[in-house]
């Protein structure tokens, strides 16, 4: 299972009754599709996305040339007939918006993505395509992208099969060439331009739209199954204070991870205009590494020891900001095959370790007892390995000769008598205690390389044989068949394999002839895998582990926060603060406050003490002009953030302008006095009196 959720379906177009839309009233092709549905609820982006797994079969009789795959949507994105939409070639996304005001969104409708993650594979030298649905790579081969986008207003579908085909390929209804206005070149993407940069052919025209991310050509003689992957995504921003964006996207401005970083706006009014950058440190036993967000303008360390890189849950919430780290969880990102595929996930996955649909994963056995109690190899040590096959029969037979046979330490869980007679020669020490070493021989039928080293060095490997009734105990590595048994449970064969980043030897080492729980082994990757069924392995296949590109210490990211906007909001004249002020204020004389506005002394600048002597009881008309105006403000702002003290009007008993007593002159104490100097003891009737 896949995801959170998952959902399945299968259809066919065998019906010739069902072919009587205009846009297809063909004869049958013969074709079948299988649909897998998925989403997942752990992270930012991902918990807005479903993914769809398309698995197209061809059952039929005929030979299917030139074939493309469209993927159609009405999007509807609110109210249906002021939709926008528009393409980006570089993602192979198709997208849909809403103008605004929307009467079901409001000012700000959401927009929806149709994005083309793995296209349908065709020939191609010196490529290798990916299969999603099979967990496979495909060498020689490459993986269609987005090939053309189409568009066209509800009641201009197509008429006719012809026509339906013409869309596909990213032509007109009739079958024209489409030239981009702003280019004046012909294209088979319309509406290609950024409608948030807004340049480039942006769609003007919003209407009850339909759009089509299509794919191809490619061929199926009958019997053939092509593939594909659409990611269904949604988002939505929020509306500021004067239009500025909501999101700041960080620079990756040192590393090479697959991290990224990004500020979401919570509060237009505290934004600082400043410089900030996100650094990664070493953590602890749990968190191999934390971060720390620094605001480099006042090069001050603000938050450190954060270890959520998820994207959802606790992140920091900063200068009105949250802001938030992502990356991949630090072990197995891909598990590739070359040749065909012999293992399954399928009872292998009771561990859901992250890599292989939870069948394989970093980590060393001493995991059992506390899931990271120790990493004997940390993940920044993990490597790329490529796993080897030898020649097998189906029973695990093999050759001893054969180069691809290791010698691999075997170690024995619940160890004691045999709990079948036919392992007896098999427990060589029955007094090990469980997980205890029996020996090293030549008993592997694969060999282990480290591909991220010229030439690829050799590995040492290992395995487990569980000694219960349902377990599997003959000395050699042969995992059972993914219908016989659970690899995982410990009724089960647990027959385990495990790599360790040391260099291949043939001769046994000391330290790896031990417990393999209880004393630490430099094992890298943790295999349960079982076997598709009664097969052999053979030799020419392979199977690559790739540890994922998380953040690491030399990764930093870097973004600049605009300058707040300056709030019109009007708020209760009864309880009137700088942003009420501001907005009965002539825009001219906003422009006064605006550096003040952003100030939060206590946490920036520590200003001076500064005192302020002037008309009490309310520090009204400081320039006795008698008038309560900007004038007397400014004066006041002046003295508040005077670098030493200031006196005006000595003779005035009040003497101090820190109001709130936090030992510091700052806008908190500025709200105050805007307060008293603009109510000076009334409530106005007219509360921009």
């Amino acid at each position: 299972l896949k995801g959170s959720q998952a959902l399945w379906t299968v259809f066919n177009d065998a019906d010739p009754s069902a072919h009587n839309n205009d846009a297809g009233d063909t004869d049958p092709l013969g074709v079948e599709v299988h649909v897998y549905v998925y989403g997942d609820e752990s992270s930012c982006p991902s918990r807005r996305t479903l993914y769809l797994e398309y698995t197209v079969i061809n059952k039929g009789n005929n030979d299917l040339h030139d074939t493309y795959l469209s993927f159609w949507v009405d999007p509807d994105i609110g109210e249906a007939g002021n939709d926008l939409v528009g393409c980006d070639t570089q993602r192979a996304l198709g997208f849909a918006y809403s103008e605004a005001p929307d009467e079901i969104y409001g000012i700000v409708p959401p927009a929806a993505g149709l994005k083309l993650i793995q296209g349908p594979v065709v020939p191609a030298l010196g490529k290798t395509a990916q299969i999603a649905q099979t967990n496979t790579a495909l060498v020689d081969h490459m993986n269609l992208s987005m090939t053309a986008f189409s568009s066209y207003v509800n009641g201009t579908d197509p008429g006719s099969a012809a026509q339906a085909y013409n869309y596909m390929h990213g032509l007109s209804r009739e079958g024209d060439i489409i030239t981009n206005p702003t280019t004046g070149l012909p294209t088979r993407f319309v509406y290609s331009g950024d409608p948030v940069a807004e340049t480039g052919w942006i769609d003007e025209t919003p209407r009850d739209k339909r759009l089509m991310v299509s794919t191809g050509p490619f061929e199926m003689i009958p019997g053939d199954t092509q593939y594909s992957v659409i990611a269904v995504m949604v988002g939505q921003g929020a509306p500021t204070a004067s239009g500025d964006i909501d999101t700041i996207f960080a620079d990756h401005t040192s590393g090479t991870s697959d991290g990224s970083a990004l500020a979401l706006v919570t509060d237009p009014g505290a934004q600082t205009g400043h410089d900030y950058r996100i650094t990664i440190q070493e953590g602890g036993p749990d968190h191999y590494y934390s971060w720390a967000v620094e605001n480099i303008t006042l090069d001050t360390v603000l938050r450190s020891g954060l270890t959520n890189q998820s994207g959802e849950g606790d992140y920091p919430d900063i200068d009105g900001l949250t802001i938030k780290l992502l990356g991949p969880t630090p072990g197995v990102d891909t598990v590739q095959f070359m040749g065909e595929r012999r293992f399954s996930w399928a009872n292998a996955d009771g561990f859901h370790w992250e890599g292989f649909r939870g069948a394989i994963g970093w980590g060393g056995p001493g995991d059992l007892r506390g899931f990271g109690s120790h990493y004997p190899v940390l993940p920044s040590d993990l490597t790329t390995v490529e796993v080897r096959f030898a020649e097998t029969d189906a029973d695990g037979q093999f050759d001893p000769n054969d180069p691809n046979v290791s010698y691999g330490y075997r170690y024995l869980r619940a160890t004691g008598p045999p709990a079948r007679p036919e392992f007896a020669p098999f427990i060589l020490d029955p007094l090990a205690g469980s997980y205890g070493f029996q020996e090293f021989a030549k008993n592997v039928p694969l060999s282990a390389w480290d591909m991220t080293v010229q030439p690829p060095r050799r590995l040492t490997v290992g395995f487990l044989e569980n000694n219960v009734s349902g377990g599997l105990v003959n000395g050699r590595y042969w995992p059972p068949a993914h219908d016989e048994a659970s690899n995982t449970d410990a009724g089960g064969a647990r027959e385990w394999l495990w790599i360790y980043l040391d260099d291949y030897h043939d001769v046994p080492k000391p330290e790896y002839m031990a417990n393999a729980v209880d004393d630490p082994m430099p094992i890298m990757y943790w295999c349960t895998m079982t076997r598709r069924g009664d097969v052999a392995l053979e030799s020419g296949t392979s199977m690559t582990i790739a540890p994922s590109n998380f953040n690491t210490k030399a990764d930093v990211f870097e973004f600049t926060v605009p300058e707040s906007p300056i709030s019109t909001r009007a708020y209760d004249p009864f309880e009137p603060g700088i942003e009420y002020i501001l907005s009965c204020w002539p825009t001219e004389t906003v422009s006064t406050l605006t550096a003040l506005f952003r100030v939060d002394s206590a946490a920036s600048v520590d200003y001076q003490t500064v005192r302020s002597v002037c008309q009490c009881p309310y520090l009204a008309d400081i320039d006795a002009n008698g008038l309560l105006d900007v004038s007397d403000l400014n004066q006041m702002i002046s003295v508040l953030f005077s670098r030493g003290e200031q006196v005006i009007d000595p003779g005035c008993p009040c003497s101090r302008t820190d109001f709130n007593a936090d030992g510091f002159s700052d806008a908190v104490d500025l709200n105050q006095l805007i307060r008293h100097l603009f109510f000076a003891g009334r409530r106005p009737s007219n509360p921009c009196d």
